[in-house]
């Protein structure tokens, strides 16, 4: 849990159940607050036991606080409708059939498509075409490079 500013506080001590807090001139900044950083962990400790991170959030966005859940990407997939579309699945071929899902691009052009994102190469996918038709490599001399574990 990170403040944005010191006026938070007291909100936020209300919510934890620590009202008491609100007028300890000690803790009216954060360093005050990081000298007693023990102590009030506890008491957020206490405050979330019973708390998932959904609820956790709610409660203090209503208190004026900036705060969102850690969201793992199942919960990106299957509860934050803001980020499902976001994801996108890619095959890899040494895993026939096991969907990767993979991030989206962080943003997007108002004037350009959307881009679809492609899996990693696979080690020595693309050895003929770099090594062949870009280098002139002969079949023989790519072969060889292989065997002696030069390229993959």
């Amino acid at each position: 849990v990170a403040l944005e500013h010191d006026d938070q506080w007291p909100a936020f001590a209300k919510l934890i159940g620590r009202p008491e807090w609100v007028d300890d001139a000690a803790l009216a900044e954060v360093a005050g607050r990081r000298a007693r950083s023990e102590e009030i962990e506890r008491a957020i400790s206490v405050w979330s036991q019973p708390l998932d991170k959904w609820r956790a959030a709610e409660l203090m966005q209503s208190a004026g606080i900036a705060a969102s859940a850690v969201e793992d990407l199942r919960d990106m997939m299957d509860i934050d409708e803001q980020f499902r579309d976001h994801y996108q699945c890619v095959q890899q071929p040494s895993e026939p059939g096991v969907d990767i899902w993979i991030d989206g691009s962080p943003w997007e052009f108002a004037h350009l498509e959307p881009r679809t994102l492609e899996r990693a190469p696979m080690l020595g996918e693309h050895n003929d075409y770099v090594l062949g038709e870009l280098l002139g490599l002969s079949n023989e001399k790519i072969a060889e490079l292989v065997a002696s574990g030069a390229v993959g």
